[in-house]
């Protein structure tokens, strides 16, 4: 049985915060299934640790200390956005939901410039490049900072089909999702290449 349930580690994050997401209680008999759920809840439902281990320590007369132990991500102080200039910061915020990412580390980072890439492939920039780097102030806060080179846009001239003879190439056209840059092209992304739609085609 669970005689009692030791959280080490967290520093921001409240002892019963954890608590509230762990599928143990002190006094009923411990069952190993619930560790992975006991994970699973602490890593994906308060989105604050990087890592999180589970350890039982035997006692006399059948009862046991559950220890968790947790590593926690930087609290996140603010992201600052540097060398965006075709794309302004306000339509990056509009795709990504910084309000949900209360921490960070440079995984979450390294998802988060990902995330802004494809926003500038979506425009046409293939040959976006993004550095990353945080910043840890004295209260063990982060700030995320997110250096962008932009490079120069790509734009679809002309779509040609080789081997095609039972169907035109007008035809083809019609349905691929890569489309050919035009005077209003900047209304429906017309033009604009993206090697994952590309891929689709």
């Amino acid at each position: 049985r669970i005689s009692a349930i030791k959280v080490h580690g967290n520093v921001s994050t409240t002892k019963d915060a954890i608590l509230t997401h762990v599928p143990y209680k002190i006094g009923e008999l411990f069952d190993a299934r619930k560790t992975k759920t006991l994970i699973r809840n602490l890593y994906y439902s308060l989105k604050k640790f990087r890592d999180v281990k589970v350890m039982g320590e035997a006692l006399d007369n059948n009862y046991m200390n559950l220890h968790i132990f947790v590593e926690e991500k930087y609290p996140l102080k603010e992201v600052q956005f540097v060398g965006n200039k075709k794309i302004t910061e306000k339509d990056i915020l509009k795709k990504i939901n910084l309000e949900e990412i209360t921490s960070i580390d440079a995984e979450e980072l390294t998802l988060i410039a990902h995330k802004v890439k494809q926003i500038y492939l979506e425009k046409g920039y293939h040959q976006t490049d993004i550095a990353t780097e945080l910043i840890i102030d004295d209260n063990n806060r982060a700030t995320a900072i997110l250096t962008i080179y932009e490079g120069i846009a790509a734009t679809v001239k002309q779509i040609h089909f080789i081997g095609n003879e039972t169907i035109s190439s007008k035809d083809l056209r019609a349905v691929a999702l890569t489309k050919e840059d035009w005077l209003l092209g900047f209304l429906d992304n017309s033009g604009n290449y993206n090697p994952d739609r590309l891929e689709g085609d």
